[in-house]
């Protein structure tokens, strides 16, 4: 898990999709995406031999999360 989130957060750094689907992004609403990936349609098969979940079961425990406004407020 520690390898698969330090390459995504180098990934972000430089402005490239990321390979595992670790990391989101607050939206000005305050609701989080999912960072640009690379491949999305393959990206859970390369979540699995990292021992991380499918992204849609990741997903859905954020999903209703929401961010308060003064933490979004410096992402606008």
């Amino acid at each position: 898990m520690r390898q698969a989130l330090l390459v995504d957060r180098i990934c972000l750094n430089r402005r490239q999709p990321q390979h595992s689907g670790t990391l989101c992004m607050p939206t000005l609403s305050g609701s989080l995406r999912l960072y640009r990936v690379t491949d999305p349609k393959r990206f859970d098969n390369r979540r699995h031999p990292l021992d991380l979940e499918p992204h849609t079961e990741w997903a859905n425990r954020f999903q209703a999360q929401t961010l308060p406004p003064e933490r979004t407020a410096a992402f606008g």
